[in-house]
C-alpha cells in the first residue's frame, strides 16, 4: 500500500510531463492506409495464467470479494505485515495481536478462495531504526538479525496450513529516499551516495534471505516492488535513485532475492497509454542492470494503474481502454505478475475497479479486467503485428490451436487482419460483448477502437 506521493519531488516531474504531453498532443493517432501486414515473431513467455493480479485493501466480504472471486487473478497482493505490529519491543513477538489476528483471517479467506497472496512486510518498529524517525526508514545493521528472526517466524507462521503463503515481498519501493514521517513504502533511499542506499538493503536481504529459506525452502523471496521514477543518466548524473538496485548487487545480494519487483505507473493524458505511452522502460533497464552482474531473475510488476490526477467519467473509460493494452504488454515483456492498485479504493488517483463505498458496483476497468483475463488466460505471447496502419497496436497470442488477436488504436481505424485458414472465428469487444465478424477467406476487417477489441479463432 502507498500514499499519494504528489507531496514529493517525483510531482514536479510528473505534472511537467503530463502537461508538455498533452500540450504537444500526444493523443493523437493518426489514420493510414492499410499495408501490407506481416508476423514478427518474439520469444514466446510461456502461459499467461498468473499475470492478473489485484491489490486489495483487505480479503473479507465487505470488500467486494464476490467480485474478486469473479475476476479469478492470479495474484492477490497485501501490504499487511507489520514489523512494528509484532515486535514493539526488542525480543518480544506478539501474534495475538487484533491486526494480526484480522491478517489471519484474511489469508485463511484467501486460502478458502483459493487466491494466491503475495504478503508485504514492511514497517520497522522504532527501536530498530534509530535514529530515523519513520517506520520505512533504514533498520539499523545491528538490528539485522533480529528482523530476519522475525521474518522466519512469520514465513513459518504463514507458510502452513491454512495460510498456504508462498510469495514475500521484503518492503515496498525501499528506493524512496528516506523522509521523517511513517508510510507504508520506502524510504532507505539516501541522497547524496553513489548508490542511493542500495547497498545497506542489500547487506539487509542477505541475512534475511538465509531465514525465510530455512523457514520454508519452497518460499519465493521479491525483493520490494522499487519505485524507479527515471533510469539513471551517467552524462548528466540525474536519476541517481535508479542505482538503489545496483547498490543491492555492488553488496553482493544478487543470489538474495529470487524475484525483482518494481512499480510502474501511467498518468492519464487524454488518452489510456497515458505518460507511459506504447513502451515501459522499466524491464529492459532493470534486466539490463542484472545482465551487468551476471544475473538473470523474473520481474514482478507489483503495482500498477492508470492514474487520474482528477476523477472523471473519460479517465474511468480510459483506464477501462489501458487494461487490456497493459497485461498484452505484459506479456510481450515476459513479465511474471502484473498487479493492479488498488481494487477496492480510490486513495492513490481514484484507480478502484469497484466503488469504494459500494463494492457490489462495478466500475468499467472490472469488466475490461475481467475480458483480458478470460481471453487471454493460458495463451502464450508469439507475435506484434506489423503492416497495420498508423497509430493501430496489435498482438497475436497462441493456445494450443486457438490464437487471439488483440488490437486497439487511440482513434477508430479501419484494418485488415490476415487470418490464414480461421475456423471458429469469435470477436469481442473489451467488455466482453460479442461483435458481429466474419472473415472473408482469409482476411477480417474490423474497427480497431481505443477499447482493445479480441479476435478469437482456431487454426486447422
Amino acid at each position: 500500500m502507498r500514499d499519494d506521493p504528489f507531496n514529493a519531488p517525483r510531482l514536479c516531474r510528473v505534472v511537467a510531463f503530463v502537461l508538455v504531453f498533452v500540450l504537444l498532443g500526444g493523443s493523437a493517432l493518426a489514420t493510414g492506409p492499410t499495408r501490407q501486414q506481416h508476423y514478427l515473431p518474439l520469444v514466446g513467455t510461456g502461459g499467461s495464467r498468473g499475470i492478473f493480479g489485484l491489490e486489495l485493501t483487505r480479503i473479507e466480504p465487505s470488500r467486494g470479494l464476490d467480485g474478486v472471486v469473479a475476476l479469478a487473478p492470479g495474484w492477490v497482493r497485501r501490504g499487511a505485515l507489520s514489523w512494528s505490529e509484532v515486535e514493539p519491543t526488542p525480543g518480544t513477538l506478539r501474534w495475538d495481536t487484533p491486526a494480526i489476528q484480522a491478517l489471519d483471517a484474511e489469508l485463511m479467506t484467501a486460502t478458502r478462495l483459493g487466491l494466491r497472496v503475495v504478503l508485504v512486510i514492511h514497517g520497522s518498529p522504532a527501536w530498530a531504526v534509530a535514529p530515523y524517525r519513520a517506520n520505512c526508514a533504514p533498520i539499523a545493521p545491528e538490528h539485522f538479525q533480529a528482523f530476519a528472526s522475525f521474518v522466519q517466524q512469520a514465513v513459518a507462521r504463514y507458510s502452513a496450513p491454512p495460510y498456504n503463503v508462498r510469495y514475500w515481498e521484503i518492503g515496498n519501493e525501499p528506493d524512496a529516499f528516506v523522509f521523517d514521517a511513517d508510510a507504508p513504502f520506502g524510504c532507505w533511499g539516501q541522497k547524496g551516495e553513489t548508490f542511493y542506499g542500495g547497498e545497506a538493503f542489500g547487506e539487509l536481504l542477505k541475512v534475511v534471505y538465509p531465514a525465510v529459506k530455512r523457514a520454508n525452502p519452497s518460499a519465493q523471496v521479491i525483493h520490494g516492488g522499487l519505485l524507479l521514477d527515471r533510469p539513471y543518466d551517467p552524462v548528466t548524473g540525474e536519476g541517481q535513485e535508479a542505482r538503489f538496485i545496483e547498490g543491492v548487487l555492488e553488496a553482493g545480494a544478487g543470489d538474495s532475492f529470487d524475484i525483482l519487483a518494481y512499480h510502474s505507473y501511467s498518468y492519464y493524458n487524454g488518452n489510456p497509454d497515458g505518460t507511459l505511452s506504447t513502451q515501459d522502460w522499466k524491464p529492459g533497464y532493470l534486466r539490463g542492470i542484472l545482465a551487468r552482474y551476471g544475473l538473470e531473475k523474473p520481474l514482478f510488476n507489483t503495482e500498477s494503474a492508470l492514474l487520474c490526477l482528477e476523477p472523471s467519467d473519460a479517465c474511468a473509460q480510459a483506464q477501462a481502454d489501458a487494461m487490456g493494452r497493459l497485461y498484452v504488454r505484459a506479456l510481450r515483456d515476459g513479465i511474471m505478475g502484473y498487479i493492479w492498485y488498488v481494487y477496492d479504493s480510490d486513495s492513490f488517483r481514484s484507480t478502484a475497479l469497484v466503488e469504494p463505498d459500494q463494492p457490489t458496483v462495478r466500475r468499467p476497468a472490472f469488466y475490461a479486467f475481467a475480458q483480458a483475463r478470460a481471453a487471454l488466460d493460458d495463451h502464450r505471447y508469439h507475435a506484434a503485428i506489423s503492416g497495420l496502419p498508423d497509430g493501430v497496436e496489435a498482438h497475436q497470442l497462441i493456445a494450443g490451436s486457438r490464437t487471439t488477436i488483440v488490437l486497439w488504436a487511440n482513434q477508430a481505424t479501419k484494418v485488415r487482419l490476415e487470418l490464414g485458414t480461421a475456423q471458429e472465428l469469435r470477436c469481442t469487444e473489451a467488455d466482453s460483448t460479442p461483435i458481429a465478424c466474419a472473415s472473408d477467406g482469409s482476411t477480417l476487417e474490423l474497427t480497431a477502437l481505443p477499447g482493445p477489441r479480441y479476435v478469437n479463432f482456431r487454426t486447422p
